[in-house]
């Protein structure tokens, strides 16, 4: 068992990885992937909405009487096509269109923001981007890929929790509570990720679900806690004692039969599968081994440490409950009355989406640490409880106050007081789909996607047919399902001759597309690697994503072709930064494009793309 100093991950990624394999290491990493179809679905808009009743109104109650008392001056509220921005970016991690733009402004009802914010929601790209959000959460929490994690399988399961709206109290217990093999239940890769090792899949678990980091209490108590003291840290850990890594088929494909793909973890991402971003682990499952405990780091007393939550006391007689260790933490984690998990869900989804929270940090939740307008953080808690943890009701709830809607501002007390919202620069998912979507790079691959469409229905269909939930028990143990793998792609797609020329032709497309993918999955992966400002400077300004997207996406095309400078400009920024220029900018612009020029267009559209504005929402 682990017992290190303090760690603070913030690399997942394949690439850091193979930094430290020799190719042949990286040969057998990737070697298992699901024998399945390789997935993938064009766009679409047919996701759950979630409960479309928020809490708006008592967030905005909440800071008019706060502002009002304190005497604060608001930065103001932000414009429609501001709003569309900010909004796209933050729900579905792209900016919108440039028509989209125009029609938004242009739309005089006044409940167009609500209704933006329910379209965003039921979005495939919801489910794709949020997808990435929740495993970069998980991921950036180590710094190493633990005992070859399948991070492709991960998202699987991350984006078919966001697809199909699971309760975050739901993603908590398949997350930490249920046994499987990470190839076909990708939510198993969380207790591989760390290794299997109880102290540090708790530390995981307390910093995601309880906001709460606990790494300092390994080696003693904690120093500002009291909550915290080492014989605590144990004991939390003791939960995950008896979980360990099966290697081999052998050790559990009878215990966890194969399932097929569930639909919903396939991402509308260009190329599917091939787009996902991530190694391919080996065949590995999560068991546990009822003779498997936790002892104390004590060498002069190394004893048996029983479950305990926070606050309370060691669970007497624990392996004696129906419900096995980790299920017993689940019971205590998702209760009305933990003053933990909501609020820490609350908080982190507020950071996400404000770029501000009630603490500073996501796992920064601690009795030392003082919490802004910890009124409201309660008050939103509970009803998050109410509302059965549902993760559509908070990111509305959230997006539709006033604070979501203020102007920027870096003064200290506007931000402490959310009478202004920070500055934040885009994520890597968002820069590089946002830059696939403002140059029209999406628009040309989704074409050509189109253009496959039946085959790409058919394989969904029949993934949707293949599908059959397996009952699973508290113990994680699975039986039923339909084995995985008799679907190859294209089967059944095509009717007629398999040598026709429409068929070859299809074949040959699906082929393109799935190396499209296969390009975009290696830019995002070298996103997700934290290099110097000046490398990621000169990634934005001349990486390869950047100059193809220019040279083969569609909108340049398009806006060369306009009769006029102004309407060219025009284009530009409605593309670029979702908005009409102003006067001055027409003014002094115009010329860059007074000639319907090709090149003088990329010019101009690159240099938007540097712009503060556009790297920032």
């Amino acid at each position: 068992m682990k017992t290190g100093p303090c760690r603070q991950g913030v690399l997942g990624s394949a690439l850091l990885i193979a930094c430290f394999l020799s190719s042949a290491d990286l040969v057998q990493a990737q070697r298992v992937e699901p024998k399945g179809i390789r997935g993938a679905r064009l766009p679409h808009a047919d996701l759950p909405a979630g409960n479309t009743i928020h809490a708006a109104k008592l967030v905005d109650e909440y800071f008019e009487a706060y502002w009002q008392k304190a005497g604060i001056t608001l930065a103001g509220e932000i414009d429609d096509a501001t709003f569309l921005r900010r909004a796209s970016l933050a729900v579905n991690g792209v900016p919108a269109t440039a028509d989209e733009v125009v029609r938004f402004v242009r739309d005089d009802s006044p409940e167009k923001r609500s209704a933006l914010v329910d379209s965003l929601l039921t979005r495939s790209r919801y489910a794709d981007y949020w997808g990435f959000r929740l495993r970069t959460w998980i991921t950036e929490m180590r710094e190493m890929l633990g005992q070859s994690t399948n991070i492709a399988t991960l998202y699987f399961y991350t984006r078919e929790a966001m697809a199909e709206n699971f309760s975050w109290s739901t993603i908590a217990t398949d997350l930490l509570a249920k046994e499987g093999e990470v190839t076909y239940r990708g939510y198993a890769n969380f207790s591989l990720y760390f290794d299997c090792e109880p102290n540090e899949v708790a530390e995981a678990a307390s910093r995601l679900f309880l906001g709460m980091n606990l790494s300092c209490a390994q080696c003693h108590d904690h120093p500002h806690n009291d909550k915290i003291s080492q014989e605590s840290y144990w004991g939390f850990a003791a939960y995950f004692a008896k979980i360990y890594i099966g290697f081999g088929k052998k050790t559990y494909e009878k215990r966890f039969p194969k399932v097929p793909r569930n639909p919903a973890g396939v991402s509308t991402l260009p190329g599917g599968d091939f787009g996902i971003d991530g190694l391919w682990g080996d065949d590995r499952g999560i068991l546990e081994d009822s003779k498997r405990e936790v002892k104390f780091p004590d060498p002069k007393n190394p004893r048996t440490m029983k479950p305990r939550p926070f606050g309370g006391g060691p669970i007497e007689k624990a392996d004696d409950q129906e419900r096995s260790r980790r299920f017993q933490l689940i019971d205590w984690l998702i209760a009305e009355d933990n003053p933990y998990f909501a609020r820490a869900a609350v908080n982190r989804f507020w950071i996400e989406l404000t770029g501000h929270g009630f603490v500073d940090e996501v796992d920064g939740l601690k009795p030392e640490e003082p919490v802004r307008h910890a009124k409201l953080l309660d008050q939103l808690a509970s009803q998050f409880h109410t509302n059965g943890h549902d993760l559509k009701w908070l990111i509305r709830t959230i997006v539709l106050s006033r604070v979501f809607q203020m102007q920027h501002s870096n003064d200290p007390q506007v931000r402490d007081s959310w009478a202004g919202i920070v500055p934040r620069g885009l994520n890597s998912d968002q820069w590089h789909d946002s830059v696939l979507r403002t140059t029209g790079e999406f628009e040309r691959i989704y074409g050509l996607a189109a253009e496959i469409s039946d085959l790409l229905a058919e394989e969904h269909r029949q993934r949707e047919l293949a599908y059959d939930p397996p009952e699973v028990s508290s113990a994680g143990s699975a039986q039923g399902g339909v084995e995985a793998g008799s679907l190859t792609v294209g089967d059944g797609a095509a009717a007629g001759d398999e040598s026709s020329p429409d068929r070859k032709r299809w074949v040959e497309l699906r082929n393109e597309y799935n190396e499209i993918g296969k390009r975009l999955r290696a830019t995002r992966e070298v996103l997700r690697i934290e290099n110097s400002p000046a490398n990621e400077a000169l990634r934005m300004m001349n990486g390869e994503l950047v100059a193809t997207s220019l040279k083969n996406g569609l909108v340049v095309g398009r806006i060369a072709r306009l009769p006029t400078p102004k309407q060219r400009l025009e284009r530009l920024y409605l593309a670029t930064l979702g908005r009409f220029p102003s006067a001055d900018e027409q003014k002094r612009l115009a010329p860059a494009v007074d000639k319907p020029d090709l090149e003088r267009v990329t010019d101009v559209m690159w240099a938007l793309l540097q712009s503060t504005e556009f790297l920032t929402y």
